[in-house]
């Protein structure tokens, strides 16, 4: 029987950081996030080596390489260890009701060079997305569109992309587990 504390650790970890993440809307948390799953996984081939389980984790490292969501957070995470860009944006999202107000003294620049004075105003949220990222050779790795066959609604977005990667990472410790006894 194997010791899976640090695994189960490692995946309230990376619960504990996307949750964080989500609410925050700082990169730094979404960081944290994907290098717990890799330390989860790297944690599970190495006490699963030599034993009945070590099959079902060589499966999933498979499954890493070809499913676009899992080689997204891989690749994410190898962003983070092999260069210095980032993985996530900020970016305008939907307009704030009752933010209307009058500009004093701003101005927009026409493409002809005309100057003509804001007359209306309205503020936005901000919206915090992933970026695509690269792999080891540099090559792009886009964001997900899909996870085990499915379609992913919103790519950009840390939040889906985090609970399906933390749901897949959830159910391999459940199996592992269940089959640990």
């Amino acid at each position: 029987m194997i010791n899976l504390q640090y695994v189960e650790d490692e995946l309230n970890f990376a619960k504990q950081e996307l949750d964080v993440c989500i609410q925050t809307r700082q990169e730094r948390h979404w960081r944290h996030f994907v290098e717990h799953l890799e330390v989860l996984l790297t944690n599970l081939m190495e006490i699963t080596k030599g034993t009945s389980l070590e099959k079902d984790v060589k499966a999933a490292l498979e499954l890493k390489k070809k499913d676009p969501l899992l080689k997204y957070v891989r690749e994410s995470r190898n962003t983070i260890s092999h260069t210095a860009k980032r993985l996530t944006d900020k970016e305008p999202g939907k307009k704030i009701e009752g933010s209307d107000f009058k500009p004093i003294g701003a101005f927009i620049k026409a493409v002809d060079g005309t100057v003509i004075p804001m007359t209306n105003g309205f503020l936005f949220e901000v919206d915090f997305v992933l970026k695509t990222v690269k792999d080891k050779p540099g090559n792009i790795v886009v964001l997900p569109n899909y996870h085990l066959g499915q379609p992913i609604k919103n790519p950009s977005s840390p939040a889906e992309v985090g609970k399906k990667a933390l749901d897949f990472y959830t159910q391999l410790v459940q199996n592992i587990k269940v089959q640990n006894v």
